[in-house]
């Protein structure tokens, strides 16, 4: 059965820069003061957005490394569809009275003069203040601002309006909300009634009496069988013994890994698929999930591409080879140090895997953000529902995927709190490390499209 394909999105006609302002929170998803806002245009349409703070001041030494930084995103932009063209806007705090004109205006010229030098095409340039807004590129633009009743009256704030829709600030962006107390108490009880075991590697079974040959007990501590010590007596090899016990240990790392990831991929499908809010069991479990690294870097694979990906993985690569991948590695790639100075006791495999260096690689290529937003809305919903004490793991996922969507803000702050409630969390950590640089080729994915 194949998902039914995602409706257009719907259209923003802009026809004046009242429009566009209009159209930002709903482009970017919220609102945001002492911010620069830059819109990304292909022919006449908006893509990908993204923002960054104001600098403490609109002098040149204070505002220098910022324009170095919005010329970096925009070198490096490519969307495979011709040349780059932006829109800037800042939002700001100061307002027209209080900076006696148009705030920021040293700031604003030095965007246009470098982006013209820069051969970008500057499709607006605007500032919105609270007591006004102005558009930089308007030769006849009045000293002292429009009014902003101008964007209040657009047809494109009037329609949302109409349609009942309301844009939080980012400040309120990403907050975990207030749990129905029924559902809550019921994801409780299922975190407290016995987790579902996954088949566990299964002893090598004694061989016959009077063989000789080494078995190996329910606790894997080496025992004779027949007569005496390992070796002592008939035919048995010890190292015939070894391998056998070698060979079953692997083929039962085989099924418990297969075991876990049929059944993580089963909730990846109920988390990135079903509608919003999960069953209370399922939220239970994937609080549990969002605890294990193995099963963590499962769900991630499972929101980078589809549930599916890592069980045809695991079939060309090896079930195994999911269990026991290192969180982080260090710059040598060895165990990057681990709470308190001590090295990650989870085993690095031969090829050097490590959930973070797989992010790395991976997630600068992901380019299906317009899915993201109802994938953390379940999960905000799910962390709602899950005591304090099961959330770091399920912040950390939380954190990674709104970084995913362009946000380093929210996923800093989700981050940080997951250290408050267990500072040594190793996924946390690794997120933590993960999202202190932005990912710069993926923006703020827009809902609607401003043409």
């Amino acid at each position: 059965m194949h998902p039914s394909p995602a409706p257009p999105p719907h259209v923003l006609r802009c026809r004046s820069s009242a429009d566009f302002l209009a159209a930002l929170p709903r482009l970017i998803g919220y609102t945001a003061p002492d911010s620069l806002f830059v819109l990304f245009f292909q022919g006449d349409r908006s893509g990908h957005a993204l923002r960054a703070d104001l600098p403490p001041t609109d002098a040149a030494p204070d505002s220098v490394e910022l324009l170095e930084f919005l010329c970096r995103i925009i070198a490096d932009y490519d969307d495979g569809a011709g040349p780059t063209a932006v829109g800037v806007v800042i939002s700001s705090a100061l307002s027209f009275a209080d900076a006696e004109g148009p705030p920021w205006r040293r700031f604003a010229r030095r965007i246009e003069r470098r982006l013209r030098r820069e051969r970008v095409a500057l499709r607006e340039l605007c500032c919105v203040a609270p007591d006004g807004w102005i558009s930089f590129l308007d030769p006849r633009a009045p000293d002292r601002g429009r009014p902003l009743a101008e964007i209040t009256a657009s047809p494109i704030a009037r329609e949302a309006r109409d349609a009942g829709e309301t844009v939080p600030e980012l400040a309120r962006l990403g907050e975990i909300p207030e749990p129905d107390p029924e559902r809550a108490a019921q994801v409780r009880a299922a975190l407290r009634a016995p987790s579902p075991d996954l088949p566990e590697p299964e002893p090598v079974p004694p061989r016959a009496s009077g063989s000789g040959s080494p078995g190996v007990s329910g606790s894997g501590s080496p025992r004779a069988s027949g007569s005496g010590s390992p070796g002592a007596s008939g035919s048995g090899n010890p190292d015939d013994a070894s391998t056998a016990a070698g060979g079953a240990s692997r083929a039962a790392d085989r099924r418990r890994a297969r075991a876990m990831i049929a059944e993580t991929a089963a909730l990846a499908r109920a988390l990135r698929d079903g509608a919003p809010p999960l069953a209370p069991p399922t939220t239970a479990a994937l609080a549990r999930c969002a605890a294990d690294p193995d099963r963590w870097l499962l769900l991630a694979v499972a929101i980078l591409t589809r549930p599916e990906f890592a069980e045809e993985l695991a079939e060309r690569l090896g079930p195994e080879r999911f269990l026991g991948v290192a969180v982080d590695t260090g710059a040598d790639g060895s165990a990057g140090p681990g709470p308190h100075g001590s090295v990650d006791d989870r085993a690095i495999p031969a090829e050097g895997w490590s959930i973070r260096g797989i992010l790395t690689a991976v997630c600068p290529g992901f380019a299906e953000q317009a899915r993201l937003p109802a994938l953390s809305e379940r999960l905000l919903t799910a962390l709602g529902e899950t005591p304090t004490s099961h959330r770091p793991g399920l912040l950390a996922l939380s954190g990674w995927v709104w970084w995913l969507s362009g946000n380093q803000t929210v996923a800093t702050r989700q981050l940080a709190e997951a250290l408050t409630l267990d500072p040594v969390q190793p996924l946390a950590r690794m997120v933590a490390r993960l999202v202190r640089a932005p990912l710069y080729g993926s923006f703020v994915a827009p809902i609607p499209s401003a043409a």
